[in-house]
């Protein structure tokens, strides 16, 4: 049974989930701008991948030849032994203890996880899926991933991929940090072991002149793990990226000309600020003038004719003690209920003392 289509039309993710779902074996092949990849699927479960010329059997080599430090020539004669089979070359590798078990399980863990989620970058192209009886000869180290955890991950990766993207580029160049903790790692110690130790790994290729890309040429790691452990170790200020490209320098008329360009820009701003500062005094002048004296003249008016009434109330009063106590026939001024010391002054309706400039009541 054969599945095709393009990738517009059904995404890589729904593909391996209904690969996955149906338990299918087979190979899965992708083609995007003239390049091809390839998943390999035994019973719905994912056992090798491959990118262009990068596959499982070129990382082995890389890690052999550069890290463990075997010659091309002796691996290829081993592989030759081998009829070019990967399983039966993985065996031979682990017999010989050319790399132990752990080693070579985790170095084709990572394989396998970094080249199926590469292809998820991948957002147009066609696919094509043929099934088969079986693909054991592929499954090397007894690894294999379910779909959907690649999915998964694969989601993970294209957001933190874009992300840093927008900071970093193939053409970085990366430097040790001054005060980076582990700087014996590109001092000529013994490198740390890309499979255990990754951030160390890294570190002792940096070299303040190789760009990301160069770093891909001679890293065992593919291209997003390095983004990874390169962005990483620079936001734990291990590392620093060094500027790429740098604009040529101004001529001096060129020089005189944004000077005397931002001059203007400035005087035209103190003006525009000097010119709104002006209209909101005068503003503020006219609404005081206009608006809040009648207000607060209003106001005053309001308080004088209460305070009035109360005077005439308790000057009320006081007259009737005041004729009560002494007898008198005609009514007591004001002046006259205070000298008898029925009346307090402030008892009195002073409408002066209100500010509205009235004399006190005689």
């Amino acid at each position: 049974m054969a599945l095709r289509g393009s990738l517009r039309e059904f995404e890589l993710a729904d593909i391996f989930q209904l690969i996955s779902h149906d338990g299918k074996t087979g190979q899965l092949v992708l083609s995007h701008d003239q390049q091809e990849g390839f998943v390999i699927f035994s019973q719905g479960t994912i056992v090798a991948a491959g990118n262009g010329s990068q596959n499982l059997q070129t990382m082995l080599f890389t890690y052999l030849i550069q890290v463990k430090r075997y010659s091309e020539e002796e691996l290829n004669e081993l592989l030759y032994l081998c009829q070019g089979e990967m399983r039966l070359f993985s065996q031979e590798l682990t017999n010989r203890t050319y790399v132990t078990a752990d080693e070579l399980s985790a170095l084709i863990k990572i394989g396998i996880e970094d080249l199926a989620c590469s292809l998820f970058l991948w957002e147009d192209g066609h696919y094509r899926f043929d099934s088969l009886d079986s693909m054991d000869e592929y499954i090397i180290a007894g690894v294999v991933f379910p779909a959907d955890a690649i999915t998964m991950e694969a989601m993970r990766r294209t957001d933190e991929w874009k992300r840093m993207r927008r900071n970093i580029s193939d053409e970085t160049v990366f430097s040790l940090s001054p005060n980076t903790s582990r700087r014996e790692a590109a001092a000529g110690a013994q490198p740390s072991s890309p499979l255990y130790d990754p951030a160390g790994y890294v570190l002792s290729l940096v070299d303040g002149a190789s760009s990301i890309s160069n770093l891909c040429e001679r890293s065992i790691f593919f291209k997003y793990r390095l983004y990874e452990v390169l962005f990483g170790l620079w936001q734990d200020s291990e590392v620093y990226p060094l500027s790429v490209k740098r604009a040529p320098p101004a001529s001096s008329a060129t020089t005189r000309t944004v000077r005397f360009r931002q001059l203007i820009t400035a005087s035209a701003t103190l003006v525009t600020v000097a010119a709104w500062v002006a209209f909101f005094a005068v503003s503020s002048l006219v609404a005081r003038r206009t608006i809040f004296r009648p207000l607060f003249i209003a106001q005053q008016e309001s308080s004088s004719i209460v305070h009035k009434a109360e005077s005439e109330q308790k000057i009320k009063i006081a007259r009737l003690q005041y004729r009560a106590q002494w007898g008198a026939s005609s009514a007591p001024t004001p002046r006259d209920l205070e000298r008898s010391g029925i009346l307090d002054r402030s008892d009195r309706y002073d409408r002066a003392k209100k500010g509205l400039g009235f004399p006190l009541e005689k």
